[in-house]
This record gives C-alpha cells, structure tokens and sequence, in this order.
C-alpha cells in the first residue's frame, strides 16, 4: 500500500524554506541516480535551500498501523486541501497539504511533536470534502495526533483535556456561571455522565491501534 515503491529510491533531495519543504524534490538511490522529480513549487527560489533527506518509510508503516493513517499514501499533492483551509488562512505556517508531504517523506520529528503544526488543525473536515483523492487529509492528521498521544507527545493543554474527559466525560469544567447560564436558556441541569462507559469503549478503540 506504499505510493512510493521502496525499490526505487532511499533518499530525496527537497527544495527547502525556513517551513519546510515546499517542492522541487527528486528521489534518488544511495549513489544518486535520480529516478523521477516530484515538481510542487511555490515561485522563485529566494531564502530556500536544497537538502538531502532519508524517506523514512519506518514512519510511514508506523502511520499506516493508525486508524485512517494509510490515507497519506494516496495523497498527489494537488493543493486542494488549502484553499478553504481556515488554519491555513488563520495560522501562520499551517499548511494540509505539506502536512502530508512531510508524512510521505517521513519527517517524524517534525510531526510527532508537542510542537507540531498538526495541532493547529480545527477538525472541520473542509479539506476532505476538497480532496480528488479522497485522502481525507483531516483523518491522517488525526492519526498523527494519535500517535504522538500514543508516544506521550502532545501538547500539556491536549493532555488536560484528556484528563479531564477520563475523570468527569466532559472537556470543560461546569461552573456556577454555566449553570446559571443554561437555566436562563431553559436548558435542564447537566447531570453526572456514564464514564465507566466511556473508558470501555476508548479500551476498545486502543485495542484497534486508534
């Protein structure tokens, strides 16, 4: 289920910015016999620079092991993902589809972070509605999520609300204020909610490698 053949080459050479990979990347074998360029440039070559890089097919096996994780393997990088992408309007440096390029080429460190751009993801789904490919880049990213929970990698806010969910099966703590609030729209008291229940099935879905 690999896109790029392993047989065909072990490294790439990436046109790089201060963001990291933005196209022109060729693949080659250890004595550099380029086999193919991947052309997904954008504009003049300005305060890039051209690096050579491992393909870490160890990490992409690892994401296909992740729920929906296999999904980057058929990723063109067409940039339709982008366009109506509001993390990619709204956050500098957020970007789907170089998101996935990363997860092609096996850039581990970079994504499996606390510190990772995957984390400004809003979960909208927007991109996969975009996508030709039906890659469904919103799961893949959640997938990279997971494992970076998996690893003990994310972000302490990310972690607190996990916390927080596993205690009380709610994300955000009921005050006195909200109360008041929901009784003045009419809205019945929140009552306590079957957390034993939720643990079980969150048991089940770690058991399935989500």
């Amino acid at each position: 289920m690999t896109f790029i053949p392993k047989s065909w080459f072990n490294y790439c050479r990436i046109r790089c910015s201060s963001a990291g990979p933005v196209g022109d990347i060729c693949f080659f074998t250890g004595a550099e016999t380029a086999f193919g360029v991947y052309s997904g440039s954008n504009g003049g070559m300005e305060g890039q620079t051209e690096e050579k890089h491992r393909v870490a097919f160890e990490f992409r096996e690892k994401l296909n092991a992740i729920a929906e994780g296999f999904r980057h393997n058929y990723c063109y990088q067409c940039g339709a993902c982008v366009g109506d992408c509001p993390a990619a309007n709204y956050s500098e440096g957020f970007n789907p589809r170089l998101i996935l390029l990363k997860a092609l080429l096996g850039f581990e460190d970079e994504l499996i972070s606390p510190d990772s751009e995957i984390w400004n993801c809003t979960n909208c789904y927007t991109c996969s509605e975009r996508c030709p490919q039906d890659v469904r880049p919103v799961d893949v990213i959640i997938a990279l999520k997971n494992i970076c929970v998996k690893e003990d990698k994310a972000p302490d806010l990310v972690r607190n609300v996990s916390d927080a969910v596993l205690v009380s099966g709610i994300t955000t703590k009921v005050t006195s204020l909200i109360e008041k609030r929901r009784k003045d729209f009419g809205l019945p008291p929140i009552t306590e909610y079957p957390v034993e229940d939720l643990k079980k099935l969150l048991e089940k879905d770690r058991g399935r490698g989500v």
